[in-house]
């Protein structure tokens, strides 16, 4: 069942775009000092652990994969886009705010992308910057609009991925 999301409410609310900020790292050592309020090399250790974790998964799935043809796509979520409304008023954790969250997001999801790259059974698809604010019900769950959308970026994918799968079953059985 879809929730509805009333795009009039957007009017009211506070913008922000999360393309004007600069200095991403720097932000992110300031949050992880003054918020979170661990040590530089605890963060990266905490990172690149559930990174790891991630990354072994990923490759396991995809060597199950005959003819590297898995395909992974990292989909947005509310806290990934760029345009973000109500930003102090909105979801917080602890004492981190959403644009608290987008900062070590990013970081996280860059670093993840760059790791996964490097496997040879992936395709890999970053979309965790596509998308809208209306896109979503919440900060994670895709509005009805929301799932139009991801719909039409994702069809010529799956459609792309499907037809090179049935080449490769053709020169297989050659």
């Amino acid at each position: 069942r879809d929730r509805k999301f009333n795009i009039s409410n957007l009017n009211d609310l506070e913008f922000e775009d999360f393309n004007e900020i600069k200095n991403h790292e720097s932000i992110l050592k300031k949050i992880i000092k003054n918020k979170i309020k661990i040590t530089p090399e605890d963060y990266l250790s905490k990172r690149n652990y559930v990174i790891s974790v991630t990354e072994r998964n990923i490759k396991s799935m995809a060597e199950s994969v005959p003819n590297n043809n898995f395909l992974f796509i990292y989909l947005p979520n509310r806290i990934t886009i760029k345009d973000q409304y109500n930003v102090k008023g909105r979801f917080k954790y602890e004492n981190l705010n959403i644009r608290d969250l987008h900062i070590i997001e990013k970081d996280y999801r860059n670093r993840l992308i760059s790791k996964l790259s490097t496997l040879k059974n992936l395709k890999l698809i970053n979309m965790g910057d596509e998308g809208k604010y209306d896109w979503f019900t919440d900060e994670s769950h895709f509005s009805l609009k929301g799932h139009q959308e991801i719909t039409k970026l994702l069809q010529p994918i799956f459609e792309n991925s499907i037809e090179l799968i049935n080449d490769s079953a053709k020169q297989t059985r050659k």
